[in-house]
């Protein structure tokens, strides 16, 4: 309730900017006008450069809200129920009053109301306090500035270059679909309608913790774009989603007693890492090669990769799961060492227990087999004796 508060009340706050003096034909927006989705109709800001109404999505359906409005391609600013798009013939209505507003569909179900809630119809955007990092803007510079406030307050500058003059230029700041808050331009003239990253917080993706998840492969071939895939032996968890991470294609214990080195391969991934923090590595060898480094991850069960770097000559061994692995231009020099278990190997922990049954099984059946008919005869002996027996008291018990 309280979000949708807010969202009403910078909805109407951010009409009552446009309509102040926008331009429809004499310059204003009268009381009781109204924009229906479908129709290409919408209120625009003094200067052009905006226009609120409803944004086309799919077939029949629209957000309401604010878009770029002067470049080829209409960026969307701000929406209202962007979860539940209104439909074509959907109307908004400024009210005689001039403050409130209300959204209908067809049918005449009120979407969104400003009346539905006391209190003025406006949000006041500020700055909010309560915290100790603000983001800011330079109107001057369209720099972004990060300020911590403390006991001695300090400005960290985010972006370091834009186009200039600034005022040639859109402006805006968004966290895109792969979660990197970026700062981009598109310049005003002609219609354009590309937006240019002019400062990201993240210029290396493959550096973010656990981007492809567990025993997943970050690489960046373009160097802006993370491409997620499995580590030798795995397979995606969600084939559509590689970045969930990978499972193993064999379960194999490397310290069973009848586990051996035929059991698993080492596959060598060159020019690539796996940092995943020092309390992760299982030991370090200082003063080694690679080849010593790839023996290493044969010989110890607990160890299921290594990562040999030449500048230092240090081997990093590594336990379960394995996190971060990457490649990327810091890799350079580096190799890594995966233990992979052989799919096709006869070796199965499941198997062995099987097989255990199976021949207890055969065991029992065998020593049946072998007592049951010696146990018969013996029944059969005893039998036999005791009848013997039985028939010469019998006749005493008549003489008597």
């Amino acid at each position: 309730m309280a979000v949708t508060r807010i969202l009403l009340w910078s909805f109407s706050f951010i009409l009552s900017l446009l309509c102040s003096s926008a331009q429809i034909q004499n310059g204003t927006t009268n009381l009781g006008s109204s924009i229906t989705a479908g129709s290409d109709s919408s209120w625009k800001s003094p200067s052009g450069d905006f226009s609120f109404g409803f944004y086309p999505l799919v077939t029949n359906q629209y957000l309401v809200g604010i878009w770029f409005d002067k470049i080829s391609e209409k960026t969307l600013v701000w929406s209202a129920n962007r979860d539940d798009p209104a439909g074509k013939g959907s109307t908004i209505k400024l009210l005689l009053n001039g403050q409130l507003l209300e959204i209908q569909q067809l049918d005449g179900n009120i979407l969104l109301s400003a009346f539905r809630f006391s209190g003025p119809a406006y949000w006041f955007s500020s700055t909010d306090n309560n915290g100790n990092v603000s983001l800011v803007f330079s109107k001057t510079t369209a720099f972004m500035y990060a300020i911590y406030v403390e006991k001695n307050s300090m400005a960290y500058k985010m972006t370091s270059k834009v186009p200039t003059p600034i005022e040639d230029y859109y402006h805006k700041a968004t966290i895109n679909d792969k979660g990197n808050f970026q700062q981009l331009v598109s310049s005003k003239r002609n219609g354009a309608s590309k937006w240019d990253v002019v400062w990201e917080a993240i210029t290396k993706p493959c550096t973010v913790d656990n981007i492809c998840g567990v025993y997943g492969f970050c690489s960046t071939p373009d160097g802006k774009i993370a491409n997620c895939t499995c580590l030798p032996g795995y397979s995606p968890l969600d084939p559509n989603t590689p970045s969930k991470g990978c499972y193993p294609n064999v379960v194999m214990d490397f310290c069973a007693p009848n586990s051996s080195a035929s059991n698993f391969t080492i596959q060598t991934l060159n020019d690539a890492d796996n940092p995943n923090h020092e309390f992760a590595d299982l030991a370090r060898i200082q003063q080694t090669d690679a080849d010593n480094c790839k023996k290493e991850v044969m010989d110890d069960c607990f160890c299921v990769a290594a990562v040999f770097n030449s500048g230092n000559n240090v081997c990093y061994k590594k336990r379960m799961p394995l996190v971060n692995s990457r490649s990327n231009p810091t890799t350079n020099n580096m190799v890594v060492f995966i233990k992979v278990p052989v799919e096709n190997h006869d070796f199965d922990p499941k198997d062995k227990k099987e097989s255990s049954s199976c021949a207890v099984l055969l065991a029992s059946f065998l020593s049946c087999s072998i007592f049951a008919p010696l146990l018969f005869i013996i029944t059969l002996w005893l039998s036999v004796i005791c009848v013997f027996n039985f028939r010469p008291l019998q006749k005493e018990s008549q003489w008597s």
